[in-house]
């Protein structure tokens, strides 16, 4: 890691790509979500934090100009294998809504989701190296040569 000044700091931050959460209230608390930033949301309320994950991957899909990152996005869910409650998982009801919600066709968002369920601490860890893998492959496919 290379020391900077405050300046470049500063410069690489205003250039930074910023996704809407949805809640004005949200996005003027933590300035949007910021890509190469981890946010971690935790509440009691399990349909606020419902509305705020289908909301961002949602608009992981929306294009720039409508404050989304245009991009795939990636699901993964930690969850106790043997827990009876089985709702933390993705429901594609509620992603379709959200999608018809700021008029994306479902399709389109389920067509750039990727989800991945770790039941376990080791399972995590093979999921970790699943994305990173995924990433460097999808990165690759994408990837335009440059003269």
């Amino acid at each position: 890691m290379q020391m900077q000044s405050a300046l470049e700091h500063f410069n690489e931050f205003r250039s930074a790509l910023k996704m809407t959460t949805n809640s004005a209230e949200l996005d003027s608390l933590i300035d949007s979500v910021q890509e190469g930033q981890f946010y971690l949301f935790y509440s009691n309320n399990k349909a606020i934090l419902d509305g705020l994950l289908y909301g961002l991957v949602v608009n992981c899909v929306l294009p720039m100009k409508e404050h989304g990152f245009e991009s795939k996005s990636m699901y993964i869910n930690c969850v106790d294998y043997y827990h009876p409650d089985k709702s933390n998982v993705l429901n594609p009801e509620k992603l379709a809504m959200a999608a018809k919600c700021v008029g994306i066709e479902p399709k389109i968002v389920f067509k750039n989701l990727f989800v991945q369920i770790a039941y376990n601490q080791q399972h995590q860890l093979a999921v970790a190296k699943q994305v990173s893998d995924f990433r460097i492959k999808e990165w690759s496919r994408y990837k335009t040569p440059s003269n």
